[in-house]
């Protein structure tokens, strides 16, 4: 399993990690030496139909027990599906311009990356690659278990 830094620069070995790797950097995240770009063989899984999902709406769904949220904003993005400061389901929460927020105690996340925009969550949410395919939104996961931040 990979591993995240804190904000710190300390090692987190035990929270699994998908970083966007074109912005490692991002708020001052710096990446561990010892962390290296683990390769794992992905696989492309449907998991709803695109004209399900309409513009400004999310739709949670699952896929091995791992609970992942669809959000169409312009674009598809795909998030994990629960808060990475508690364990409560984003689709219950409120969409913004950019940004989720959890219904629980209000953290705000950037679809983009899933970055945490407002406390309590300090880590991000683990995003995942996401497009269309045949009319199919289509995830591209990992082989084997699906990492989340919790």
């Amino acid at each position: 399993r990979g591993h995240i830094d804190d904000r710190n620069g300390r090692c987190n070995e035990r929270r699994p990690f998908f970083l966007p790797a074109d912005r490692p950097e991002r708020r001052g995240h710096v990446p561990c030496p010892t962390m290296e770009s683990e390769t794992r063989p992905f696989r492309h899984v449907p998991v709803a139909k695109a004209a399900d999902l309409e513009e400004g709406t999310m739709q949670m769904v699952e896929v091995d027990g791992t609970l992942i949220l669809l959000i169409r904003q312009e674009r598809l993005y795909a998030l994990q599906g629960t808060c990475s400061h508690e364990y409560f389901e984003l689709d219950k929460g409120f969409l913004g311009e950019g940004s989720v927020t959890c219904a629980l105690h209000f953290s705000r996340f950037e679809l983009d990356d899933g970055e945490s925009l407002d406390p309590p969550a300090d880590l991000p949410l683990i995003t995942f690659p996401v497009r269309e395919v045949d009319g199919d939104i289509v995830l591209e996961l990992p082989e084997g278990e699906i990492p989340i931040n919790e």
